[in-house]
C-alpha cells in the first residue's frame, strides 16, 4: 500500500492502518505531493523479499524489505522504481505499526 500510494495509484487511508500515525515517517508520506511520479497506466511487483528479523524486545522489532515496483505505459520501457529498507516497527495495543525505516 506504501509502494502504490508513493506512485499515486493508492490512497493514504490504506496506508495509515499499518503505521505509526505518529511517528514522523508517517507524516513525511502522508504529506508526500506525488508531483515526481513516473507517468504509468498500470504497475505489478516483483522480486519481493522480506527477510533479516532482529528482535529488540517484545514490543520492537525491524526486517529488510525489498522489491522492484514496475510501472507500465503504453508504448514505453517500463520504469522500475525499486524499493529496498529495513523497516522497524513496534507494538501498541495489540498490533504492530510501522514507525521508521533506513533506505538501503
Amino acid at each position: 500500500e506504501y509502494a502504490k500510494y508513493i506512485q499515486n495509484d493508492g490512497r493514504i487511508g490504506l496506508v495509515s492502518q499499518y503505521f505509526d500515525t505518529s511517528s514522523m515517517f508517517y507524516r513525511n508520506i502522508a504529506y508526500n505531493l506525488s508531483q515526481f511520479v513516473w507517468d504509468h497506466n498500470s504497475y505489478h511487483f516483483e522480486k519481493e523479499y522480506i527477510d533479516e528479523f532482529y528482535q529488540f524486545d517484545e514490543n520492537t522489532f525491524c526486517c529488510h524489505v525489498s522489491f522492484d515496483h514496475v510501472l507500465k505505459l503504453s508504448g514505453r520501457e517500463d520504469y522500475v522504481d525499486v524499493l529496498d529498507m529495513i523497516v522497524f516497527v513496534k507494538k501498541k495495543g495489540n498490533n504492530f505499526y510501522i514507525y521508521d525505516r533506513i533506505v538501503q
